[in-house]
């Protein structure tokens, strides 16, 4: 049995300004925090290998201090006995930034198409993978796989950032478009598939292999407010006919609670203000909130939301965002 941790889409970085104005609470530790839980408890778990669905960064430009350390969470834990593969995803722009920090011999990055080969308890597992392409997959997937490695008896494993046919976001499902992998062009000799790109935990299937999402570690936005997020652990079995995903078990991580508030019956009141503070203290304290309209047609004064006035009514436990929905108010009046 060799058994796999996989993540994806850490987006670390996120909200983490290196200097501020206001001191407030940021989301950005949440994301290291959950990111270096997943690992922690692959070391624990005793996973024979822990693979990155790409988005390792939330972009491609990021300050020193911050790839200083992402790298240097990363170099703990593959200097505690576990190789660590990473695919770079289309927020690095399909090339992670370099660092002496990468060169440790359990750090695996792929920097084109190409395959890790590990022996593991006498057993060879092949990872293949290759960095996001962000444009014309479709056309070019066929090729790419042509140039990776697969050797019968020997387990086989994919890894990408990409959107797959059948993969889905709420309110939306990928189909055949440029950017999108055909998944029926998904090699069948590649006993598992693993990509990072959708936010939302899922697995799909072509009749051959399990295709399998982990979802980002952490919401990055509203939509995904209802998602639980997590990561998996899968265990493959070497049977008579070849190797198999015996065990999927997908684990989640804590997340902040994100919540909409909606302002329509209490904002042209005198004491908005009070009523706002009175809704805050029906959530959990740390929860992430958006306040919106529902009548986007309604009198509106924007200007009232100031970000002075909303500091003093927020607890420093939360964090807080405006919805479009205010500002299409806004405009309507004008």
């Amino acid at each position: 049995m060799i058994k796999l941790t996989f993540l994806s889409d850490t987006h670390l970085g996120f909200d983490l300004p290196l200097r501020t104005r206001v001191q407030k609470r940021r989301r950005g530790e949440d994301f290291f925090t959950n990111t270096r839980q997943v690992l922690e408890q692959a070391i624990a778990g005793k996973s024979d290998l822990i693979i990155h669905g790409g988005d390792l960064f939330f972009r491609s430009k990021i300050p020193a201090q911050i790839i200083d350390k992402v790298y240097t969470l990363l170099f703990e834990y593959a200097d505690r006995g576990i190789p660590i593969i990473i695919v770079p995803g289309n927020h690095e722009r399909s090339v992670l930034p370099q660092s002496i920090l990468l060169n440790h011999p359990n750090l695996y990055v792929f920097q084109q198409a190409e395959s890790f080969e590990f022996i593991i308890r006498g057993e060879k597992i092949i990872i293949s993978g290759f960095p996001n392409i962000r444009h014309e997959v479709r056309a070019k997937f066929v090729d790419i796989q042509a140039g990776l490695q697969i050797k019968k008896q020997n387990l086989n494993i994919l890894v990408m950032h990409q959107a797959i046919d059948g993969s889905q976001i709420v309110g939306y499902t990928f189909r055949a478009t440029p950017d999108v992998v055909n998944i029926h062009e998904i090699d069948n000799r590649y006993d598992l598939v693993l990509s990072g790109h959708i936010h939302r935990r899922q697995i799909l299937t072509n009749g051959m292999q399990p295709i399998i999402y982990s979802g980002s570690v952490e919401r990055t936005s509203f939509q995904e407010m209802s998602e639980p997020k997590g990561y998996y652990e899968i265990e493959m079995v070497k049977k008579n006919t070849g190797w198999r995903a015996d065990k999927i078990t997908f684990l989640e991580l804590n997340t902040r609670p994100m919540v909409d508030i909606y302002l329509d019956e209490i904002i042209d009141k005198i004491n908005w203000q009070m009523l706002l503070s009175d809704e805050l203290k029906k959530l959990a304290e740390d929860s992430i909130v958006r306040l919106k309209m529902q009548n986007k047609t309604g009198k509106f004064d924007c200007s009232r939301l100031t970000a002075e006035k909303l500091r003093v009514i927020f607890p420093d436990t939360m964090n807080y965002t405006l919805s479009r929905s205010l500002f299409a108010v806004k405009q309507e009046q004008e």
